[in-house]
């Protein structure tokens, strides 16, 4: 058994999402849940006028805030902290599935400006920004994608810093955890919150990106969003090829949750480190 620290000497990449056209106001149809229930209750509520950075509401990781796009056009913005260096946040907005009509996008921002990530549409019309971070100041700007805004336009905003989980188990087949469907190729998401609820989230579903077979292994890759994995059999992935289970690659994810989408990179071929049995399988991997 082996267990493999690997320091990614991988570039960090300031990302701004683009958002594609949509093809008109509509709802998608619901099908399998990504998320578990949104949380019953807050233990913040925004304050307008949030409307610009230097009026952001505070939040903390571990914080539920409840939120309006309370007219057309409405902008709201939140702080918080990054203690850690690096840490890791999940973004997690909840509107359509607790009854909204607002489209909601959320991005991310530093405290110079510019913007590290936006996310739309990534459950269902709901969105979820995955990001590591250095410790520092950062922004939560959310709008409405028509920028439609009202009385009963609500929101829930969850910050957090999850644990990720994936069940590794040979012949697993599907299974559920609250309620979310699943395989040994997902990635869960799992934060404590400060209501006092859980959230769970589809993180990562491996059967987006072409992946089939168990992840064995997960770690953060810095304060750039990627991720790195390992398999525990030989499975060939798009721009890397064949991945055997004591290779590492790095995925570069745009976009995290139930709809999955990004690009494999490769972290460390094994082979050249001399690890080519059944015997030398990776049992963990860390980057520091």
């Amino acid at each position: 058994s082996i267990v493999l620290f690997l320091l990614a000497a991988l570039p960090v990449m300031t990302v701004a999402l683009a958002q594609g056209e949509q093809p008109g106001k509509q709802l998608p149809a619901v099908t399998e849940p990504g998320e578990s229930q949104a949380p019953d209750a807050y233990n913040l509520y925004e304050v307008e006028s949030n409307n610009t950075r230097a009026l952001a509401d505070m939040m903390g990781l571990r914080d539920v805030m409840g939120g309006k796009m309370g007219v057309a056009g409405d902008v709201d913005y939140f702080k918080f902290n990054m203690p850690d260096d690096p840490g890791y946040v999940l973004i997690d907005i909840e509107a359509y599935s607790i009854g909204s009509p607002m489209d909601p996008v959320v991005c991310l921002e530093n405290s110079g400006g510019p913007t590290l990530a936006c996310n739309d549409d990534t459950d269902t019309v709901d969105s979820l920004v995955y990001r590591g971070l250095y410790a520092g100041t950062y922004y939560i700007k959310v709008v409405d994608y028509w920028d439609d805004g009202g009385a009963d336009y609500n929101y829930e905003l969850i910050l957090s810093s999850p644990l990720l989980i994936s069940a590794s188990a040979a012949n697993l087949g599907s299974a559920t955890v609250a309620g979310i469907p699943f395989k040994s190729e997902d990635i869960l998401a799992h934060s404590d919150l400060n209501t006092g609820a859980q959230k769970w989230v589809m993180f990562f579903d491996g059967s987006d990106v072409g992946i089939t077979k168990n992840v064995t292994n997960i770690a953060m890759n810095g304060a750039d969003g990627q991720i790195l994995l390992s398999l525990a059999a030989n499975l060939t992935l798009p721009s890397v090829g064949v991945v055997k289970p004591w290779d590492i690659v790095v995925f570069d994810g745009s976009k995290y949750g139930p709809t999955t989408e990004g690009t494999f990179l490769w972290g460390m071929v094994g082979g050249t480190q001399e690890l080519t049995t059944s015997g030398e399988k990776l049992d963990g991997i860390d980057n520091f």
